[in-house]
């Protein structure tokens, strides 16, 4: 009996110390550039991974860019009420993009990461706060972040794919890179009704609260504009029936392929013209 009690305690703190060594991977690699934030704006700028390659550029116009690859609405609502909680806020710019109330995005977001900024009159109780923090630091109990540990550990492995721009694929290799998008965002019937249910909280928390609500759809290559053609869950559609101002920007840049990184996310010289010359002009507006 004793033997076994040793075991055992033996294989807990085995468990213990292989949660510990895969919580800090997690963290290194997941949650702490997504905890990086700054309270120091009225104005912020919300979106997924289309909002991401435009880095710091706004904050010298007064705007933080709070967009991170993967937020979905869900995410956002967080933040935004985070912010209200912690700031100012005046103004938010946030995506509404064709894709963005596709039911993939009520699988693909980052719950686990944006419960960081939850705040506590949220929690239905005072357990449900103390599971989703604990979540966090189980790892091993966490399959969300499994996917992490595993890519971790194959980057050490396996030799990392270099990315290349996209004016520098081929036209079939282009054709064959848009129809993937295409089938991983607009391969449903019908739109997310949780998704949808969000946005229009954001936008009543927005008018509840004076806050100034603005839609952008960014810049997509011609080839992928052509592919998406009239699908679309409607996330523009909701901000208008709300008589909310849209920006659209999708066509803005069909003929400069050299200016993404692939069919819908902008390189580094495409978000600088984008902030210069385009969102420079729309932040101005009052």
């Amino acid at each position: 009996m004793k033997k076994f009690i040793v075991n055992v305690v033996l294989f807990v703190l085995l468990l213990l110390l292989i949660n510990v060594v895969f919580y800090f991977v997690a963290y290194n690699r997941y949650y702490k550039d997504y905890e990086k934030y700054d309270l120091n704006y009225n104005s912020y700028l919300f979106a997924d991974s289309h909002g991401t390659p435009i880095g710091t550029q706004l904050e010298k116009y007064g705007i933080y860019n709070f967009s991170a690859a993967s937020d979905s609405y869900f995410d956002m609502l967080i933040k935004i009420k985070y912010l209200i909680k912690h700031t100012n806020l005046e103004r938010i710019f946030i995506t509404v993009d064709d894709h963005t109330l596709s039911p993939y995005r009520e699988n693909t977001n980052n719950l686990e990461r944006s419960s960081y900024f939850i705040i506590s009159e949220d929690y239905s109780n005072v357990f449900k706060g103390i599971g989703i923090k604990l979540d966090k630091f189980l790892v091993l109990l966490n399959p969300g972040i499994r996917g992490i540990i595993r890519s971790y550990f194959q980057s050490m492995v396996l030799t990392t794919k270099v990315s290349i721009n996209w004016n520098l694929l081929t036209p079939e290799e282009q054709n064959i890179s848009a129809q993937s998008r295409f089938i991983e965002q607009f391969n449903y019937e019908n739109k997310s009704e949780q998704l949808t249910e969000t946005l229009i909280r954001i936008i009543e928390l927005c008018k509840e609260n004076n806050i100034e609500i603005i839609g952008i759809q960014f810049p997509l290559s011609e080839v992928y504009f052509a592919k998406i053609g009239d699908k679309s869950f409607g996330a523009n559609a909701i901000f208008k029936k709300n008589q909310l101002k849209v920006y659209d920007y999708r066509e803005l840049f069909f003929k400069h392929d050299d200016f993404f990184m692939n069919q819908d996310h902008l390189n580094e010289i495409g978000s600088k013209e984008f902030v210069k010359s385009y969102l420079t002009e729309l932040i101005t507006i009052k």
